[in-house]
């Protein structure tokens, strides 16, 4: 299994948004799951998930005054361990 997350990293500001494309380039069938490294409320992080086709989901991560650093999780149900993440820096204007 090869997934991998465009970007790898990023720097936003606290009231940024930001796409990211997770892309499975050995399809297993399995759906693509995303997570956060730890819990944020959806009150400071908002996460869109959109499905482009079977291999590829884009992902908008839309901040609300958040500052910190987190990473954006992409696996396959059930194989977490074989995921990929992307680094989330985010700071104040």
């Amino acid at each position: 299994m090869f997934i991998f997350l465009v970007p790898n990293i990023v720097i936003l500001n606290s009231t940024s948004i930001s796409n990211f494309l997770c892309i499975n380039h050995e399809p297993d069938d399995l759906p693509l799951i995303i997570s956060l490294s730890k819990n944020i409320s959806e009150d400071q992080v908002k996460i869109t998930r959109y499905q482009l086709n079977k291999t590829t989901i884009n992902i908008r991560i839309q901040l609300k005054n958040y500052l910190g650093i987190f990473h954006l999780l992409c696996y396959s149900k059930n194989k977490k361990h074989q995921g990929t993440r992307a680094d989330v820096i985010a700071r104040s204007k």
